[in-house]
């Protein structure tokens, strides 16, 4: 009897050593799994009046936003906007995948063998999530930049006058991806190209999180 005792006693011990080094198992995988990773949050680019990065060995691939750096001393003539290109091996208009220019913000989307063409312009990658304080004049993603209203993203046209004989003031394109026009959004009861009168404000309904909006004289409504 003493010794079946004995045997239970033991069996309890072992039994309790086992769940608490269970415990402590999940323990450090919840603080591993709770890691945060790791965001590269560098700026890319000088903001010089012309400069090449090569994707891979100058910047990493990936998802990027540019933001407009103005000269320290301005020519003659204003600098007022910046520009971003990327190509596939050089800058060449036969290379260009996307071009861009933007007086706030503007996005592009580097691979591989790409090359970027910067100009009074830097580059941060998307993760990082840099705030876009003015939502006008450049390219903007949807659920990244700001968030729709049930889907609905709202423009206004940012010109009192059209300047044109067509009468349009503004510009707004919806994208799937930054590139060629096969990427190109049609929406419902929208265009992926869509022209602005003087001072219009327009609803454009169902607009799917992940879309890439440029404007020009143009601003988002929130």
């Amino acid at each position: 009897m003493k010794k079946l005792m004995i045997a239970i006693a033991a069996l309890s011990v072992f039994s309790l050593s086992a769940c608490d080094l269970f415990k402590k198992g999940d323990k450090s995988g919840e603080e591993k799994s709770g890691q945060e990773v790791e965001v590269d949050d560098k700026l890319y680019g000088t903001g010089a009046e012309d400069e090449v990065l090569r994707v891979g060995t100058d910047i990493p691939v990936g998802e990027y936003v540019a933001f407009y750096k103005a000269p320290a001393s301005q020519p003659e003539t204003p600098v007022e906007a910046g520009f971003v290109g990327t190509y596939q091996n050089s800058v060449s208009a036969r290379n260009m995948l996307w071009e861009d220019f933007f007086k706030t913000t503007s996005m592009c989307q580097l691979k591989t063998g790409q090359v970027v063409n910067l100009k009074y312009a830097q580059l941060q990658n998307i993760e990082a999530n840099p705030k876009i304080g003015n939502l006008e004049d450049g390219t903007f993603k949807v659920g990244t930049h700001f968030q729709s209203k049930n889907g609905v993203v709202k423009v206004k046209c940012t010109r009192s006058e059209s300047g044109s004989s067509s009468g349009y003031a503004g510009l707004v394109t919806f994208r799937t991806a930054l590139g060629d026009t096969s990427y190109y959004l049609d929406g419902e009861g929208y265009g992926a190209v869509n022209n602005l009168l003087p001072d219009q404000e327009i609803e454009f309904p169902g607009v799917p999180n992940g879309t890439y909006i440029s404007l020009s004289s143009a601003k988002i409504v929130l």
